[in-house]
């Protein structure tokens, strides 16, 4: 009996030992841990929920309905940039505008609530910013370009002779770090707006930034991201600058 407890106790033993040694073999061998979910960089690279704006599309529906926008304004739409020209009405007085802007939204947003934003009005030109969060949110300069396509195929549908004017990827100081993939976006939508008379480009981009190529730091606000009065008169100026030469 002593001899079968001896021979159980040996085996329970060497038994345990394997286990201690393949545990610390696997530990050694493991891959070392991983700070964001697997995926997450393409993940990043997918277009955002539309529908986190339906109250903000709700509430231009609402405001439409109540008072219809004037025939012949310009529509600016696109994101913060634009939501927050809170002057654009008396920047622009010789003009009817209309102000869609939607905090925070990207390309995919605009072409999802066109109907809404865009097509509810009969404007005589359109005035178009976003790519900003595209690319902060990791999308290519490449997939903003596309996305910009797809929204000028979906109003040529409608409007086949509207002028469109994209307003540039602004610089900013707190997204600094990615000043070249914006700049590389400009470059793509420049070049095609360069070969339709019906398209125009706004050059806000080059006009914030400092002698060094840094944006000027006096033109935004505490953010770092959106601007104060002095960023919006740089985009008052550039936007009447191509108004002018369109009408020549």
């Amino acid at each position: 009996m002593n001899q079968t407890m001896h021979k159980l106790n040996t085996s329970i033993l060497l038994t345990l030992i394997f286990l201690v040694f393949s545990c610390t073999s696997v530990l050694e061998t493991a891959p070392e841990p991983i700070s964001e979910p697997l995926g997450i960089q393409n993940a990043k690279a997918m277009d955002p929920d539309p529908l986190r704006y339906s109250d903000a599309i709700n509430a231009f529906k609402q405001t439409d309905s109540l008072t219809p926008s004037p025939a012949g304004a310009l529509l600016f739409v696109g994101s913060s940039s634009i939501r927050g020209w809170t002057t654009l009405a008396e920047d622009l007085n010789d003009f009817d505008v209309i102000n869609r802007g939607f905090g925070g939204s990207h390309f995919s947003d605009l072409n999802y609530s066109i109907n809404d934003l865009v097509f509810a009005h009969r404007p005589s030109a359109i005035f178009v910013y976003e790519g900003d969060n595209d690319i902060a949110w990791g999308k290519t300069p490449e997939r903003v370009y596309k996305d910009y396509l797809t929204f000028l195929s979906l109003v040529r549908e409608k409007w086949m002779d509207m002028p469109i004017y994209f307003i540039s990827i602004k610089p900013s100081l707190e997204r600094i770090a990615i000043i070249d993939e914006m700049a590389q976006a400009n470059t793509l939508i420049r070049t095609h707006t360069e070969k339709d008379d019906r398209l125009y480009y706004v050059d806000v981009f080059s006009t914030m930034l400092d002698d060094t190529g840094k944006p000027k730091e006096a033109i935004f606000g505490h953010d770092g991201l959106h601007m104060n009065a002095q960023g919006y008169a740089l985009w008052t100026n550039a936007v009447k600058e191509v108004l002018d030469q369109a009408k020549q």
